[in-house]
């Protein structure tokens, strides 16, 4: 791809990013239920950055924020680097249990974070009920609300998903966080933040104290990619991959460790697979000793004593590898077990 300077334009070193790439943003979100313009529209070095920023905007040490659990890694890193304490709401197929999330706002936290998209790391999707009703609570609540749509790309269900949760309240303080990274490469590190225009000008400050502005360059190849004729076809086919690995890496464990329970997800990057017994962190380190590194659920959540019989499998990688990661697996498991 040429790349000549003058066609940065203006804003190419603005932390608000690309005016191009914030149009494209704000159509594509306009085209899934979610009316935007450029002027709502932060680019951002990919979604954890956005995720920083969203809690740079509204959190102050000792505020309390309501995090599903479990939860993407990012947003408790986030969180507790800000110095607030996350209340854990339980998670399950189809998003936060509404009775939880009820209870926790009697508690009134600064902020609430939900995934709007696949969930990580269960694979769960949040319903078109509960969308409503977590737009509802936190407009009675008065609680800004972060929404996380990073997996938005990442879904095989065949199921056109509900409008994101900022549409239904339009005027309320939601922060909608995106990610490209997801969309087509781990290296390509750009997302967004969508916010009312208010919102969206305090996160392009908070941003500009981050890195003054994101990569021009990675800027302007995701817009490329956007605008592309392929770009369409280039999602599904890496999403039929995806939902092939899925499924082969739940039925190699059926079929080797059949003591574990997993479902095959809606979409994302890997399982939530459960163990017959509270031993996830003691198996994670005999793994790796095999050569196979998996994810327990301590940097998952914030209660890791509701989780100690789980693991994240990632089905990323090859199939020839997923065969060789769950031979592996099961070498581990079987030495574990011999130890009692």
């Amino acid at each position: 791809m040429r790349v000549a300077t003058r066609d940065l334009g203006p804003g190419a070193d603005d932390p608000w990013g690309l005016p191009a790439l914030r149009s494209r943003v704000a159509e594509r979100l306009g085209a899934i239920g979610l009316p935007s313009r450029a002027e709502q529209i932060v680019i951002t070095s990919g979604a954890q950055q956005g995720l920083s920023i969203a809690v740079g905007c509204w959190l102050r040490p000792g505020d309390r924020v309501i995090v599903d659990d479990p939860t993407y890694p990012g947003v408790l890193s986030a969180v507790l680097g800000a110095g607030a304490r996350p209340i854990a709401v339980a998670v399950d197929r189809h998003g936060p249990v509404l009775a939880e999330l009820e209870a926790a706002l009697a508690a009134r936290p600064a902020l609430v974070y939900v995934q709007s998209g696949v969930h990580s790391p269960t694979g769960g999707r949040l319903s078109d009920h509960r969308r409503d009703r977590i737009a509802q609570l936190v407009v009675d609540h008065r609680v800004p609300l972060v929404e996380d749509h990073a997996l938005f790309a990442v879904d095989w269900s065949g199921v056109r998903p509900p409008r994101p949760i900022a549409a239904r309240v339009p005027d309320h303080p939601v922060a909608v966080v995106g990610s490209y990274s997801k969309r087509f490469w781990g290296g390509l590190r750009v997302g967004f933040v969508r916010a009312p225009e208010p919102v969206a000008r305090r996160l392009a400050r908070v941003k500009a104290t981050h890195d003054l502005g994101s990569s021009a360059f990675s800027q302007l190849a995701a817009l490329h990619l956007l605008d592309h004729r392929d770009h369409g076809r280039f999602v599904e086919r890496r999403n039929r991959g995806l939902a092939r690995r899925a499924e082969l890496l739940h039925g190699l464990l059926a079929e080797h460790l059949p003591s574990w329970r997993s479902s095959v997800p809606d979409g994302g990057l890997s399982l939530w697979v459960q163990l017959p017994a509270p031993v996830a962190a003691r198996f994670a380190e005999v793994a790796l000793r095999h050569g196979v590194s998996v994810a327990p659920a301590d940097g998952l959540t914030a209660r890791p004593e509701h989780h100690r019989d789980r693991l994240r499998l990632s089905f990323a990688r090859s199939e020839a590898e997923l065969r060789k990661a769950v031979d592996r697996l099961a070498g581990a498991w079987a030495e574990l077990s011999e130890r009692g």
